[in-house]
């Protein structure tokens, strides 16, 4: 039995730069990481529907055009987790969300 079950998504520009997030030295799971954004797969749901909802809440896009990548276990507090990955188009190059 899995502790959590995730689904991340990977953004990519066109260079195949990928956008990440510093995780704040308060966060309650991995505080100042750079992390790929997700979230826990809530009941009932599948995850490529956590995947479009984490988006939404995360980075207020819709995601429409993203891809399964892998999934894969992983040994963390407090238990294992059942990961999902996805990829998905920025639409935006990463110099030009530096400058934002």
């Amino acid at each position: 039995m899995y502790a959590r079950r995730v689904a991340l998504f990977v953004l990519r520009d066109a260079e195949d730069k990928v956008l990440l997030q510093h995780r704040s030295e308060s966060a309650k799971l991995l505080p100042d990481y750079w992390a790929f954004f997700g979230g826990g797969i809530e009941e009932g749901e599948t995850p490529e529907q956590a995947v479009v909802r984490e988006a939404g809440e995360e980075l207020g896009i819709e995601l429409k055009d993203f891809k399964f990548f892998k999934s894969y276990e992983a040994q963390e507090k407090p238990g294992l987790f059942e990961k999902f990955v996805y990829t998905a188009p920025l639409g935006y190059s990463i110099d030009f969300l530096r400058k934002q």
